[in-house]
């Protein structure tokens, strides 16, 4: 009986895993193919607006979820009773709608601040992206910790599939640029929809459940997390809003394509770096003499994967530039600096996933923290002198630099964990 009861949790693990997988890759996969097929239909220009509307949102975005998103997976995975699954169902969807009105309205106010028509136009437009990702959310976090992603795999791929085909057939009938971005919030309210047609089926809840205090205490307990992830956040976008700031739109868009083009590649490297996560930490929590080879295997075998990626880009992303980009040949010598940042890149994920399954969770914080200042200053320093490069060249040093950091930072966590081990074995 044991037996056929762990055989199934682990058949449902696999399952939700490759669900999962296939969720959240098909997703940032059509996303991509949406900006590139946006990148071939606008200018540079344009789309260098677009990309630095995206990046405020994205910041926008993590500020509103306040980790919320995270802490909700634990909550739905751990409440049984149907009665309180509904209680919190209202609790995470009020903190939510708050959240995102209150982050859409700061958001559209700093961009109106610029008084730029065009500028707030397109910001008012993709703004929309704050509610419905966190909309989206929801029923992704309770069906993630039901561990039945696989119910909602094929809706969620279908409605990516129709929002590229949408895009697609738009840009065979139009030339209009409001119209073209208007497929990002359209797609995504449209998979909104159809997570929550699901999600209701599950667990039928009401606003009036919800109280504020409970609201206040989710979010209480959340903001560990949301502080990690907006300094994360800030430190992976601030390269985009510090060029439209110091640079013309043109080269925020070579930059952005250049950008994307390694966003596959990295997203290939956060899915392993969870299961790393996932492994360690079982290897950790048993003292397994295993657990430094093991470590070392990982951080060999991300080392190796980073520099294949980079080979990769190198060779095969100048080539699809200029077949299907070639208003962006100018963004090919960014991408090759971005494709060396990305082997530091892929080892640094790793190197957290070490460290965060040691549960020396305040290092990253503080890691992150410091890549934030120091990204800052050399994004300051490379701007004013090499343009759109420097940004790419900026990447790049302080990715080296953030590895060493965390090579030293895992070697001295793996020290001192042995070293209580060994006083206070559990």
């Amino acid at each position: 009986m044991v037996r056929s009861i762990t055989y199934i949790r682990s058949h449902s693990v696999l399952t939700n895993t490759f669900s999962t997988l296939f969720v959240r890759g098909t997703t940032i996969g059509s996303r991509l193919v949406v900006l590139f097929i946006l990148a071939r239909l606008l200018t540079p220009s344009d789309y260098g607006l677009v990309s630095f509307i995206l990046a405020i949102v994205e910041i926008v975005k993590t500020i509103a979820d306040l980790g919320i998103d995270t802490l909700s997976v634990r909550e739905f995975a751990i409440t049984r009773q149907q009665d309180k699954l509904a209680t919190l169902a209202s609790n995470i969807a009020l903190s939510k709608s708050l959240c995102s009105v209150i982050a859409y309205l700061v958001m559209f106010c700093l961009i109106w601040l610029y008084h730029d028509p065009q500028q707030t136009l397109i910001g008012t437009i993709l703004g929309v992206l704050v509610f419905t990702t966190l909309a989206a959310n929801l029923p992704l976090d309770y069906f993630q910790a039901q561990l039945r992603m696989h119910e909602v795999a094929l809706p969620v791929i279908l409605v990516n599939a129709c929002t590229v085909a949408i895009l697609y057939l738009l840009s065979q009938f139009y030339s209009n640029t409001i119209a073209f971005i208007s497929v990002l919030p359209v797609g995504e309210m449209a998979l909104a929809f159809v997570l929550w047609r699901a999600f209701r089926n599950e667990i039928h809840f009401s606003f009036a459940d919800a109280t504020f205090d409970t609201v206040f205490y989710l979010l209480r307990r959340s903001l560990p997390i949301a502080g990690t992830a907006i300094l994360v956040t800030l430190y992976t976008r601030l390269d985009i809003v510090l060029l439209n700031h110091f640079l013309d739109s043109a080269e925020v868009g070579y930059y952005s394509v250049a950008y994307r083009m390694t966003e596959p590649f990295q997203m290939i490297a956060v899915a392993f770096g969870m299961s790393v996560y996932s492994h360690m930490s079982q290897v950790v929590a048993g003292h397994s003499v295993e657990a430094q080879r093991s470590a070392r295997r990982y951080i060999a075998g991300t080392l190796s994967y980073g520099l294949v990626s980079a080979g990769l880009l190198v060779l095969i992303a100048p080539l699809f530039i200029q077949s299907f980009l070639p208003a962006y040949m100018l963004a090919i010598p960014i991408l090759k600096i971005l494709a060396f940042a990305l082997i530091f890149r892929t080892v640094n994920g790793c190197l957290t996933s070490l460290i965060q399954a040691y549960g020396y969770y305040l290092n990253i914080t503080y890691i992150a923290l410091w890549n934030l200042v120091a990204i800052s200053g050399l994004l300051l320093i490379c701007l004013p002198f090499w343009g759109a490069t420097g940004a790419a060249w900026a990447l790049l040093i302080g990715e080296a630099i953030n590895t060493l950091i965390q090579l030293f930072t895992w070697r001295r966590t793996q020290r001192h964990f042995n070293q209580l081990s060994s006083v206070h074995p559990l």
